[in-house]
């Protein structure tokens, strides 16, 4: 994302990594806690490296989403932000 809260390949990447993140958690099997979701941990993973990739120019509001690991707001915020068609 550019300053002006414009979509760019990072904020594409994120947005498609906290879509996989919150399908993971959807698909997860219940049961305990301590059950290994290997899906559900790579998706985490991978959503921690982009929001440490963020930099400076990304809006404050998704950095500080991120930051928060407010994941939930950062995919809305992200989503308000696509080009109106």
């Amino acid at each position: 994302m550019d300053g002006t809260g414009a979509m760019t390949d990072p904020g594409r990447a994120l947005e498609g990594a906290l879509t996989e993140l919150f399908a993971a958690i959807a698909a997860a099997p219940p049961g305990e806690a301590a059950t290994p979701r290997p899906a559900l941990a790579a998706a985490l993973e991978r959503v921690e490296q982009l929001g440490q990739a963020l930099t400076d120019d990304a809006p404050a509001p998704l950095r500080h989403y991120v930051q928060q690991r407010s994941y939930r707001k950062a995919l809305d915020y992200l989503r308000a932000q696509r080009p109106k068609a």
